[in-house]
């Protein structure tokens, strides 16, 4: 099983402006692995990235909006 590295730590912002009410439209949000354990067979193991990190990560890029996907590092148990 391969490990997948963390999110970069230091994002560039984008040249332009983004659009007022610009959407991410494929994001995923990962951990703490203690808390939200992964799928027993992934295929990989994903860093922690929680909520916080992707809501300042979109506040820098001008983002305004977000569709959380669920990983398959999650399996397919979507409660």
């Amino acid at each position: 099983m391969k490990t997948i590295p963390p999110p970069h730590p230091n994002p560039a912002k984008p040249r332009f402006a983004m659009l007022a009410g610009a959407c991410d439209t494929h994001c995923h949000v990962f951990g703490p692995a203690a808390r939200f354990p992964f799928a027993e067979g992934r295929r990989y193991t994903p860093p922690d990235a929680p909520s916080e990190k992707l809501a300042a990560l979109h506040r820098h890029l001008g983002i305004a909006r977000a569709v959380l996907v669920q990983a398959s590092a999650h399996g397919t148990d979507n409660p």
